[in-house]
C-alpha cells in the first residue's frame, strides 16, 4: 500500500495529466470541500455548548461566536445554526472556564482553511483566463471572491466612470448663479390682518465689518438679487464671523416671521423611500447652490423683504435666506421640475435631492435626465456638496446602499458610545434614560435587574460581569426596534433638550399613540470655550445643536420644544443681541417651533443625554486631569497614613471595611448610595483637583466651589482646604467686592444727625 508522501516507483506507470476542464472540476471539488470544513468547524464549536444552563453566560459566549463569524468567513446558515443551538441550550458557569482559548484556536483554524481557499480560488481564476484566452469556455464570475486585505486599494468602480461622463457633459451647471430667474414658481409673504411692519434698527459695526457690508451689497446688486427700496419694513443686518476669519452676512427676519400668515407643504415619507430604494445600487446626490435665490419674488412683495443698513435700504427680488414660509416655496419648485421623475428614480426632500438606480448604465440615463431638467429650469449645482454614481450615499440621516437602508452612524451613538458607568450616580443616570422606554423592553426589570440593584442603598458599586451583560443588551434595546423608530411625516415632531455644566443631550420623539417614541438620540460635549458661557447661552447653543442636526425633519413644518430653561421662549423676540446670539436667533428664526418649559425632573432623556459620564472628562484633559493622574492617585494611596490601612484591608478582604470599596487600584468612599473618590495627602494633587471645581467653573464662591468638589471627591481637610483656597484666590480678590465692609462708628451720620435736628 502506498504511503502518503511516498515518490511513485519506477515500475508505476506515470498517471496521464489531466486537462484543463479536468484540472478545473478538481479544483471547484477541493473548494467545495474547504467549505464544508469551514462549516464543520463551526459547527462543531457550536455543539460543544449544547450543556449549558446560565442564560447570561450563553449571551456571552454567543457575542463571541458573533466576533468570530463577524468577518463572513463561514456562511449565514452556520451563523444562524449556532445560534439556534445556543438558544436551544443553556451554559453552566464550571464550563465557562478556557471558552476564550477556544474561540481562539477556532478562529487560527478558519484562517488556515480561508488561505487555502484562497489559493485554490487563485487557481480557479488563472486557469479560468487560459482556457478563456483560448476561447474554450465563456468566463463565469467565481463562486467567491478571496477576501481582500485591509490595506489593498479599492478596485476602479464602473458608477463613477459612467456618471462622470455624465456630469461632464452638464459642466455648464457648476458655474455662479447671477441675475432673475423667470419661472412659474413666485415666493409670496402673506401678512396676517391688521399687522403692523415691524421696525427695525441699525445695529453699530466695527471697520471689518462695515467694509464686508459694502463688498457684499456690490456683489448681490451686481448679480441683481438686492435693489434700493422705500419700503417702510427695514429688518436689521448684523455680522457673523466664520471660523476662517470672514464674515457672514444675517439679517433678522424675526418681526416679518412673526406677522407672517404659516404655510404647510407636504414632505415625502422616510419610509417611503426604504421601499423605493431596493435593489439599487448606484446613487447620485445633487445640492443646489444658493438654492433659495435662484426663486424670484412675488413683485407686490418684494418691499417686505426689506432690510436697512448704514449705507441705504434695499430690498431682495429674489427669495431670501430666513423666511419662515421659504422651506415650503422650495419644496413646491422642487416638484414642479422634477414631477415626471419622482418616485421612480428620484426624490427630494427640500433642498436634498437623491438620484437612484440598479445599474451603472441605468443611472447615467437617469442622471442626465435629472442634470437635463435643472438646466431647463436654469439652476446651478453645488460640485463641491455633491456626489455622482457613488454605491452608498448618507441621505436624511440614513446610510443608503445596495444592502437597504441602515441608521447613519451618529444616528444612535449617543447611546452606542455610552460609557462604563464609574459611579452610583453614573448608574442612575442611565438607568433614568433607560426606564423612560421601559414599556418598550421586554422583560426590562429582569434585564435591569443587575444594574437596579447597584443603586440600593450601602450596596458597594463592583461591576461584574452580569451588571456588563445588563448593560449592553439594555443599549442595543434602545437602539433597536420597537423603540427606535423611522419618522412619520404625518405625525407631529417633538424636540426635547436640555445642556449640563459639561454636555448638551437631545432627543427627537413622536408620538404614535402607544407614547412618544424617539427617532433619533444626540449627545455631545461643550467645547472649552463655551463652558464660561451664561446658562441660557448653552441651552440656546444645544437648541441650535438640534436644529442643525434634524433640520432635514423640521424645516417647514410645525413641531414642540421641550427644554428645562424657561427663557428659552422669548429667543424670537429678544432685543439687541450680540454677534454669537445673534447667529444663533437668525437660524432659529428659520423654524415653527412651540417651545413650552419642562422640569428637569421630567425631562429624564435629554438630562441623561447631557450629563453622559464622559462629559466630565473634557474638563480633565483641558487641564491635565487624566491617565497621568489617576496613575498618581493609585501610587500614594497606599502610603497614605489614612487611606493606606483601609486599601490593604480591602485587598485583603472586600468586605472589611464598610462604606469603602476598591475599583481599579482607586478607593472610593460610598455614603447615601453615592460614591466619592478618595485623594492621598499631596498638596499639588488636592490643589489640582479644587482649581477644576472654582476656577474651571467660573469663580464662583465657596459654597459652589466646595458643593462641586465634594461631589466627585473627598478627604478630612477637604473643606477648610477648599475655603482656604477660594479665600487666597487672587483673580477672587481683584475682581470681587467685598460685602463686609466696617463702618467707622468714630465719624458723624451727617443725615441721622439732620434728621434728629428736625425731629427737636
Amino acid at each position: 500500500m502506498k504511503v502518503e508522501g511516498e515518490q511513485p516507483s519506477a515500475s508505476t506507470p506515470p498517471s496521464p495529466p489531466l486537462t484543463a476542464t479536468q484540472r478545473l472540476k478538481e479544483l471547484e471539488e477541493q473548494l467545495r470541500q474547504q467549505q464544508a470544513r469551514l462549516a464543520e468547524v463551526a459547527q462543531q464549536e457550536a455543539a460543544e455548548l449544547e450543556a449549558a444552563t446560565d442564560h447570561s453566560i450563553r449571551e456571552y459566549l454567543l457575542q463571541q461566536l458573533e466576533g468570530s463569524l463577524i468577518d463572513d468567513r463561514c456562511s449565514q446558515i452556520t451563523k444562524h445554526m449556532a445560534e439556534m443551538i445556543l438558544l436551544e441550550h443553556k451554559i453552566t458557569s464550571s464550563q465557562f472556564t478556557n471558552w476564550d482559548d477556544r474561540f481562539v484556536r477556532l478562529e487560527r483554524r478558519v484562517d488556515e482553511l480561508s488561505a487555502q481557499q484562497t489559493k485554490i480560488l487563485k487557481s480557479i481564476q488563472g486557469l479560468t483566463a487560459q482556457l478563456a484566452a483560448a476561447k474554450l469556455i465563456t468566463p463565469q464570475p467565481p463562486l467567491l471572491q478571496p477576501k481582500s486585505s485591509p490595506h489593498s486599494s479599492p478596485p476602479s468602480s464602473p458608477h463613477l466612470s459612467h456618471a462622470g461622463s455624465v456630469v461632464d457633459q452638464y459642466a455648464h451647471l457648476m458655474q455662479e448663479p447671477f441675475g432673475l430667474p423667470n419661472r412659474p414658481t413666485e415666493h409670496h409673504i402673506e401678512l396676517l390682518p391688521g399687522a403692523v411692519p415691524p421696525k427695525g434698527h441699525i445695529y453699530r459695526m466695527s471697520p471689518a465689518e462695515l467694509e464686508e457690508l459694502r463688498k457684499q451689497l456690490e456683489t448681490l446688486t451686481s448679480k441683481g438679487w438686492i435693489r434700493p427700496s422705500t419700503s417702510e419694513f427695514g429688518a436689521p443686518v448684523l455680522f457673523v464671523p466664520k471660523g476662517n476669519g470672514e464674515f457672514r452676512m444675517c439679517i433678522d427676519y424675526r418681526g416679518l416671521n412673526k406677522i407672517t400668515r404659516k404655510s404647510t407643504e407636504p414632505l415625502p415619507r422616510i419610509d417611503d423611500l426604504l421601499d423605493m430604494v431596493q435593489g439599487c445600487t448606484v446613487f447620485s446626490k445633487v445640492d443646489l447652490k444658493s438654492g433659495y435665490h435662484q426663486i424670484e419674488m412675488v413683485e407686490e412683495d418684494v418691499y417686505k423683504t426689506a432690510f436697512k443698513t448704514r449705507y441705504g435700504t434695499y430690498e431682495f427680488p429674489v427669495m431670501p435666506f430666513g423666511l419662515c414660509n421659504a422651506p415650503g416655496t422650495f419644496q413646491t419648485e422642487m416638484h414642479r421640475i422634477f414631477r415626471p421623475y419622482l418616485d421612480k428614480f428620484m426624490v427630494v426632500y427640500l433642498d436634498d435631492i437623491l438620484v437612484f438606480s440598479k445599474t451603472a448604465r441605468e443611472h447615467a440615463e437617469h442622471l442626465a435626465l435629472v442634470l437635463q431638467s435643472l438646466r431647463d429650469s436654469q439652476y446651478k449645482i453645488n460640485r463641491e456638496k455633491s456626489s455622482f454614481g457613488v454605491p452608498s450615499v448618507i441621505y436624511l440621516g440614513h446610510v443608503i446602499s445596495g444592502d437597504g437602508l441602515a441608521p447613519e452612524a451618529a444616528k444612535i451613538a449617543a447611546i452606542q458610545e455610552w460609557p462604563q458607568p464609574q459611579t452610583v450616580r453614573d448608574v442612575r443616570s442611565f438607568m433614568g434614560l433607560a426606564s423612560y422606554y421601559r414599556k418598550f423592553v421586554r422583560n426590562f426589570s429582569a434585564v435591569a435587574a443587575p444594574l437596579t440593584n447597584l443603586t440600593k442603598k450601602d450596596t458597594p458599586f463592583l461591576w461584574s460581569l452580569h451588571c456588563q451583560l445588563a448593560f449592553t443588551r439594555l443599549k442595543k434595546a434602545l437602539t433597536r426596534a420597537p423603540i427606535l423608530k423611522l419618522p412619520d411625516p404625518t405625525l407631529p415632531f417633538i424636540l426635547t433638550t436640555d445642556a449640563s455644566q459639561y454636555g448638551i443631550g437631545e432627543v427627537l420623539q413622536q408620538d404614535d399613540g402607544n407614547g412618544l417614541r424617539p427617532v433619533e438620540f444626540m449627545s455631545k460635549k461643550i467645547k472649552t470655550q463655551k463652558l464660561q458661557d451664561s446658562t441660557y447661552e448653552k441651552e440656546l447653543y444645544a437648541l441650535v445643536c438640534a436644529l442643525k442636526h434634524w433640520k432635514h425633519f423640521l424645516l417647514g413644518r410645525h413641531f414642540k420644544i421641550f427644554s428645562d430653561h424657561s427663557t428659552l421662549q422669548w429667543t424670537k423676540s429678544q432685543g439687541e443681541l450680540n454677534d454669537k446670539l445673534a447667529r444663533y436667533i437668525q437660524f432659529i428664526g428659520m423654524f415653527d417651533f412651540e417651545l413650552k418649559p419642562k422640569k428637569g425632573c421630567y425631562n429624564k432623556v435629554a438630562d441623561a443625554l447631557s450629563r453622559r459620564p464622559d462629559s466630565f472628562a473634557l474638563i480633565s484633559s483641558t487641564h491635565s486631569f487624566g491617565e497621568e493622574t489617576r496613575h498618581t492617585i493609585a501610587r500614594l494611596l497606599p502610603q497614605d497614613e489614612t487611606f493606606g490601612p483601609i486599601v490593604r484591608n480591602l485587598q485583603a478582604d472586600s468586605n472589611s471595611e464598610p462604606g469603602y470599596a476598591l475599583s481599579s487600584d482607586l478607593l472610593y468612599t460610598c455614603s447615601r448610595g453615592e460614591e466619592r473618590l478618595c485623594i492621598p495627602q499631596d498638596q499639588r494633587l488636592r490643589t489640582l483637583l479644587m482649581s477644576e471645581c472654582h476656577d474651571a467653573h467660573g469663580h464662583f464662591g465657596f459654597l459652589k466651589s466646595y458643593a462641586a468638589l465634594s461631589q466627585h471627591f473627598f478627604w478630612k481637610e477637604m473643606r477648610s482646604e477648599m475655603l482656604h483656597y477660594v479665600d487666597t484666590c487672587e483673580l477672587c480678590q481683584r475682581n470681587k467686592f467685598s460685602v463686609n465692609l466696617l463702618w467707622d462708628c468714630s465719624n458723624p451720620f451727617p443725615h441721622l444727625m439732620a434728621l434728629l435736628n428736625l425731629c427737636r
